[in-house]
């Protein structure tokens, strides 16, 4: 099935029978061929077909249902608001993929959808959709963390040795040893953590970002956190915005990925902030007075 969607104009009858003939070519002219702002997606139970280019198919006869759908017209897409996030934010591939993934869930096999425009391609599994699925997300999300948690701060104890030790050779005139090994291992070793989760989050811009926030939360927690209150509280809403994000991206799929990740940092940011000014901020004013008196 192949769905494409066309914000200005819909297709006619003869327009669609010179998308049959010429879509083979997508694959070399498909930015030429289609503008930016068009999607078209094929769905099929067997990858194979898929990689069949529209001649082929019609010469072993494979049926091939072309679904045509316009934003303006069509009422799935929402009111008038909806389509506009839709379009100037959000983007029609996540409504594509979920739209198609409810008709898979149907079928023994969930097959496998394929974006013509880009030539991305996807297979569509069973997950876990009772409470167990939460659980495992929050076992994903502590081994990821802890791990990541456990390279970054071993990375800058070595480099802070390093520092040490090039600062004693400038004023003793002692030789040194760069840490190479070491530093090799974590950097092998943080490659290989972002490809696991690139799996797990079916995108690398989304591991990348996980693994950023992680470092920069661990980095507050190093250096803001000094109070019982910070110490003892503000790891337990890091590690709930944090379960909530692996949660839902697991149960739904990666559906909107980006949004919920934005959604979970700036909920960490409150946080942050909020431990910060109340609690660790009259502790640094009251330390300044005392100082000042």
């Amino acid at each position: 099935m192949t769905e494409e969607l066309d914000p200005e104009k819909s297709l006619s009858n003869s327009e669609m029978e010179t998308l049959k003939t010429e879509v083979s070519e997508l694959e070399k002219l498909s930015k030429i061929v289609w503008p930016e702002d068009e999607y078209i997606v094929e769905y099929s139970l067997e990858i194979g077909f898929l990689r069949l280019s529209p001649a082929t198919r019609q010469k072993l006869n494979i049926p091939v249902h072309i679904e045509i759908l316009d934003p303006t017209t069509n009422q799935c897409f929402g009111n008038s608001f909806s389509r506009f996030i839709l379009e100037n934010f959000l983007g029609y591939d996540d409504v594509l993929m979920s739209s198609i993934k409810s008709l898979a869930e149907k079928e023994d096999n969930k097959g496998y959808l394929r974006n013509v425009v880009t030539g991305a391609q996807y297979h569509f599994v069973s997950r876990w959709s009772s409470s167990t699925s939460y659980v495992a997300a929050a076992v994903v999300m502590m081994v990821f963390t802890v791990s990541i948690s456990m390279l970054l701060r071993y990375s800058q104890h070595q480099i802070f040795v390093f520092i040490v030790d090039l600062l004693q050779m400038l004023e003793f005139n002692t030789n040194i040893t760069f840490p190479a090994a070491p530093l090799l291992t974590v950097i092998l070793a943080l490659v290989g953590m972002e490809a696991i989760m690139s799996e797990f989050f079916e995108d690398t811009t989304t591991a990348f970002y996980v693994i950023l926030m992680v470092w920069l939360c661990d980095q507050y927690d190093a250096i803001c956190c000094h109070t019982p209150v910070t110490r003892r509280y503000w790891l337990r809403f890091f590690y709930l915005y944090h379960t909530a994000f692996y949660a839902y991206h697991y149960r739904f799929s990666g559906q909107y990925s980006s949004l919920a990740l934005l959604t979970m940092w700036l909920f960490t940011q409150h946080s942050m902030l909020y431990f910060f000014h109340h609690y660790e901020l009259p502790v640094i004013l009251q330390q300044a007075q005392i100082r000042d008196i």
